[in-house]
């Protein structure tokens, strides 16, 4: 079953509440993806039909096509990909979306500049974590050339999708490119902020130090009502995260 999220509250817009693609049009919220290793890398993906931006998770190329196919049926376009940083569990998807149809090939791909490393060493990583993509290694060979992406830089400061404006949130930490895309009180954070817990700081290219600082400068600056669509699990909100997440107090 393939499900889209819109990238607004559903609280605030009835019409944009999250719902699965199936015949029978459920609403439901995206299940939260299996890490399990031998199970396939769940990409996320960007979008925007009809002038509202989308987050489309997409399971399997078979889904991803299906997508494609009623965005076609509706009249919308999928105008541009947003990457908030390029570890394997958020670029696997980039190999099915330009292998999927020649027009989605067209549409550019944004990730930070200093994510580029981390984007070139995905098949590395892959074999390190012991994950495997569908479609095995000819759709780890679709990933676009680091070439092909448009690259943003740490003067940045925003990005138009249809008739909206965000703000780029750099939010090094997790990832030393991190980014997040903040727009109409709705934060779209990758692995910055998660319910109750933040992006690991562990791994080779994390620096617990740059988490602190984004950390901080994100609580300082952004408005405590903003809704916060994370990389993983459920929606919440800063204020909420502000009561019970450790890593905030």
């Amino acid at each position: 079953m393939q499900q889209y999220v819109p990238l607004a509250h559903p609280a605030a817009d009835p019409l944009a509440q999250p719902k699965t693609l199936n015949d029978n049009d459920d609403w439901t919220w995206p299940t939260v993806p299996s890490m399990d290793p031998n199970e396939p890398i769940r990409p996320g993906l960007y979008g925007n039909p009809s002038g509202r931006p989308y987050r489309l998770w997409c399971l399997h190329a078979k889904e991803l096509d299906g997508f494609l196919q009623w965005m076609t049926d509706r009249d919308y376009t999928l105008t541009a990909v947003w990457q908030t940083h390029a570890h394997l569990d958020h670029v696997a998807g980039l190999g099915l979306l330009a292998g999927s149809t020649s027009t989605a090939m067209d549409v550019p791909i944004y990730l930070h500049e200093k994510e580029r490393t981390i984007y070139n060493s995905f098949d590395d990583r892959c074999r390190e974590f012991g994950f495997h993509v569908e479609g095995g290694a000819a759709a780890a060979a679709a990933l676009p050339k680091d070439t092909e992406l448009t690259y943003l830089n740490d003067d940045s400061q925003q990005l138009s999708l249809g008739n909206l404006t965000f703000d780029i949130v750099h939010t090094p930490g997790h990832s030393p490119g991190h980014l997040g895309f903040l727009c109409d009180g709705m934060f779209f954070g990758g692995d910055f902020i998660m319910k109750g817990s933040i992006g690991r700081t562990d791994f080779p290219t994390s620096n617990d130090a740059d988490m602190q600082k984004s950390l901080q400068r994100f609580v300082q600056t952004i408005p405590e009502d903003t809704l916060i669509f994370p990389g993983h699990g459920p929606p919440t909100s800063l204020k909420e995260e502000k009561e019970i997440n450790p890593f905030l107090r």
